[in-house]
This record gives C-alpha cells, structure tokens and sequence, in this order.
C-alpha cells in the first residue's frame, strides 16, 4: 500500500499558477487545474500589436502549455473570459511547456488595463 501512495503523489501535478510581481513580490492573478477551461492574457506590444497568451494544463495532468496566438481576441467581463481563436491551433507557437518541478515561464506584458509593462511567471510552485 505505502507504495501505492507514493506513486499516487509523483503522478499529481500542482495546478498551473500565474503570478503577477507587485513591488518585488508576486501576487497570484490566476490558477488552472486540468480540467479548467484554459486561460488568457493580452500582450500589446511596444510595436502597437497585439498577442495573445494561452494557458492551458493538459488534460493527463503531465503537463501545462502556454501558447502565442497569432490571431484572435479576448475580453474579460467580470469573472467570465471569451477567447476567439480565428486560426487553427497548428498555427499557435508553443511559448513553452511547464512540467512540475521546472523553472517558472517570467515574460513582460502589457495589458489594456496596465499603463506599463509588468513582469509574470507560469509556475507549477514546485520548481526548484
């Protein structure tokens, strides 16, 4: 039985956390569980477009992904997000997949509702 638990415990990822850094320290904005609906956060980039960031756990609990879309749109009202991809998802670059126990995923974003650039990270809390 002891066995068993072990195996139980290595097989169960963390869920997928996004943290936003507020005066040096990082403050949780969001957290996906496998079988959350992915989320999303809009980049504007200093060339004046846009990306748009997807994140995902997999379904198996292995794994989370976090994509770029080249195309699409996402508006948040209240605590409801809508995502519309217009193109097929073989076209999303995969920014990186985080497995648990990885280094956090940090990137510099710009929102609609930041005036200036704030730093984020991915991270499964279990990295080292």
């Amino acid at each position: 039985m002891g066995g068993e638990d072990v195996y139980l415990k290595s097989t169960i990822m963390t869920p997928l956390y996004l943290d936003v850094e507020i005066e040096n320290q990082y403050k949780q904005m969001a957290r996906i569980a496998p079988n959350d609906p992915a989320g999303s956060i809009s980049n504007n980039n200093e060339d004046g477009t846009r990306a748009i960031y997807l994140f995902e756990c997999n379904s198996d609990d292995s794994s989370s992904t976090i994509y770029e879309m080249p195309f699409g749109l996402d508006t948040e009202t209240g605590k409801q997000r809508v995502i519309m991809n217009i193109s097929d998802k073989t076209k999303w670059k995969i920014v990186r997949v985080l497995r648990e126990g990885d280094n956090p995923l940090i990137l510099n974003i710009k929102t609609d509702k930041s005036p200036v650039s704030q730093r984020i990270r991915f991270t499964h809390r279990g990295y080292n």
